[in-house]
């Protein structure tokens, strides 16, 4: 029985995918957390750090937000070839959830001046075209598939609630 039809069923989508991090013992790799998406590439957090233009504060912090909660090994970080999401996945994911509404979080890591931010009137351009292009590519999914548009609702910018912006505009 598809989800959606007990109710709204939302996506929540991350602008760069995190697998766990690998087993390393006395340097050499013991355990393999998986691959990422065929369109995706693993990149380090460095990369994500000057994507976003995150300060140099903010980047030596960055390590220990990175670290898995159960484990404490850094996560590991791709980014999609296209360089907004997984086609691969996100068909596959409308294709069998039946998702009725999107989320995007660590909207934050595509442009670090938006990092806790709290209200829609602080999105910066460089967030908007990213969220257009988001929606660009959700679109032909959902087309390809014949399913319908799948709104965008949830933006996050940060790890606490109020960095959650409940969005109901059009892209």
């Amino acid at each position: 029985m598809p989800c959606n039809l007990l109710g709204s069923v939302i996506g929540n989508n991350r602008t760069f995918p995190i697998r766990v991090g690998n087993i390393y013992e006395d340097g050499v790799m013991v355990g393999y957390s998986g691959d990422f998406c065929p369109d995706e590439r693993e990149v380090s957090w460095e990369v994500v750090a000057d994507m976003s233009g995150m300060n140099n504060a903010d980047r030596e912090q960055l390590y220990h937000k990175e670290l898995t909660t159960v484990t404490r090994r850094l996560r590991r970080v791709a980014m999609p070839t296209n360089g907004i999401v997984s086609e691969w996945l996100l068909e596959r994911v409308v294709a069998m959830t039946g998702i009725t509404h999107t989320s995007i979080n660590f909207l934050n890591y595509i442009d670090w001046s938006t990092n806790n931010i709290t209200n829609v009137t602080q999105i910066t351009d460089k967030v908007w075209e990213y969220l257009k292009q988001f929606k660009q590519l959700q679109h032909k999914i959902c087309l390809k598939i014949g399913v319908h548009d799948i709104p965008i609702c949830l933006l996050g910018f940060g790890p606490e609630v109020n960095n959650v912006i409940e969005y109901r505009g059009d892209l």
